[in-house]
């Protein structure tokens, strides 16, 4: 942190915005059973109090939480003293990665294949956009801000220095490592802020963006921060801030508010392998057995002792005397649990809206049930690609501001051309194009939107439909004509 800093100034807002990135990373308003440092259970048994009464959930999890799930890798529950290195192996065997599944079935409908601006606008989009798309990967840039728009709540992307002169560079960031300060009344980005550490030297610097400027920050000597030189304008930037955000809905990730449910899915898996692992070991009993039996050594009769008489060895061979009979107890119907764990599933891809059958590929449903379940999630697919069109729009009106290009800048007519939500089997392809023939519409959006292909790939469909009409229409002049006989015969 800056030791002074006046309120206002470029101190003073890189502290703030510092402070507000630290507090949403670990979130600090955030209470969760699964989630208890040693500093609560210390103070909540200090006072008599159970664990459970001590904790209270509010505020928003931080995004550490949130990407932990995101990886399969939540907190483990809280486990008594001494019982932790015998119970968390089995618990890291129950967490399922199901968090990942409302996030990833959206960011694979997420690939633009072409943008169109107010200067070129037709089927295969402007080839100056595609140029830029092409120098920056911006594919994957955008599906990378997509990715962490739905895990954490938003998504950040930074327009950089040009590349040769020319195209800016554009790059995805991470949310947990990125923060901006908006206008409260227009929305717009007034500040923003980036915190990078050098794996290497350990190093970790600040960099404050303001609209049209950059400044970096470092350590000093005392452990506070001091600036690398004065603001430094960034060409072609005007009123621009580096960083633009694009936020999710409601502001949260898409699994945010359904963490108890991914807790009940892995305490329900949890209680099914350790019922399992109890089977091995279930209760015997044995009717008849005498009381007493006779020493070899004194010939005396002395209490039978059957402790290690009865081994549970797979391999252990028991001798019985006539007449005893062997109890065990009834084995645990697993079904039932097994079965509540499928339902928790299937309720949280419910409330997700996400496809059931990324997690059960055999799930046999029926028709209007798999109908309307693939429509909840094309809303949510065409609503989140609603955001990203409006975050590319601006930067792109960005980068063509930056390289000169004020035509091009248009927001208002900035279009995206997405992917199918759906990919068709050739079969359904094969069955709706005549339909689509006939019905007059237009060759090249019979290519898109039926056979699905990419707008780029338009010319060389052309080219080769007219090789096809060049070697058709050669082959019909090969052909003699029919009909004719032999004149001396």
């Amino acid at each position: 942190m800056f030791v002074e800093a006046t309120q206002g100034s470029d101190e003073w807002v890189a502290n703030r915005l510092a402070q507000q990135l630290e507090a949403r990373n670990k979130g600090e308003a955030w209470d969760s059973p699964n989630y208890i440092d040693e500093k609560t259970k210390i103070a909540t048994r200090s006072r008599g109090m159970r664990l459970p009464d001590a904790v209270q959930r509010r505020g928003r999890p931080g995004l550490e939480l949130l990407g932990d799930y995101f990886r399969g890798e939540p907190p483990l529950p809280w486990c008594a003293d001494g019982w932790r290195e015998g119970v968390l192996p089995y618990l890291r065997m129950a967490r399922l990665n199901v968090a990942e599944l409302p996030v990833s079935s959206v960011v694979d409908c997420m690939m633009p294949m072409a943008w169109g601006t107010a200067v070129e606008d037709d089927a295969d989009g402007d080839r100056e956009a595609d140029r830029v798309a092409a120098e920056n990967d911006l594919r994957l840039v955008v599906a990378d801000v997509a990715q962490s728009m739905l895990t954490y709540g938003d998504g950040y992307a930074i327009l950089g220095p040009r590349m040769d002169g020319s195209i800016p560079r554009i790059t995805a960031e991470d949310a947990t490592s990125c923060i901006t300060r908006d206008d409260p009344v227009t929305g717009v980005a007034q500040f923003g802020f980036k915190a990078i550490k050098d794996e290497w030297t350990g190093d970790d610097a600040w960099y404050l963006y303001g609209q049209g400027w950059v400044r970096k920050a470092v350590r000093d000597s005392a452990g506070g921060r001091r600036w690398l030189g004065e603001r430094e304008p960034v060409p072609g930037h005007g009123a621009w801030c580096a960083v633009h955000r694009v936020s999710n809905r409601y502001g949260v990730g898409e699994f945010e508010r359904h963490l108890d449910s991914i807790d009940r899915i892995t305490d329900g898996i949890f209680g099914r392998i350790v019922i399992a692992k109890y089977q091995a070991y279930r209760q015997r009993g044995m009717k008849g057995l005498p009381d007493t039996v006779v020493d070899r050594a004194t010939g005396r009769e002395v209490e039978a002792d059957y402790s290690e008489a009865f081994m549970a060895d797979p391999g252990a061979l028991w001798r019985i005397p006539e007449g005893v009979d062997v109890w065990e107890s009834t084995p645990i119907d697993l079904g039932p649990i097994r079965m509540a764990t499928m339902d928790d599933i299937k309720l949280f891809c419910a409330v997700t809206h996400s496809p059931i059958y990324y997690m059960f590929p055999d799930e046999q449903q029926a028709a209007a049930g798999a109908e309307n379940q693939s429509q909840s999630h094309d809303t949510r697919v065409i609503e989140r690609r609603a955001r990203l069109t409006g975050f590319q729009a601006r930067l792109f009106a960005h980068t063509f501001e930056a390289m000169g290009d004020q035509r091009r800048a248009d927001v208002g007519r900035f279009r995206v051309e997405w992917g199918p939500v759906r990919r068709y089997s050739l079969t359904e392809m094969a069955q709706a194009l005549p339909s689509f023939t006939a019905g007059g519409m237009p060759w090249a959006e019979r290519m898109v939107r039926v056979c699905q292909y990419r707008p780029a790939d338009l010319p060389r469909l052309r080219s080769l439909l007219d090789e096809d009409q060049f070697r058709a229409d050669a082959a019909a002049v090969a052909v003699p004509a029919s009909g004719g006989g032999n004149a001396a015969g």
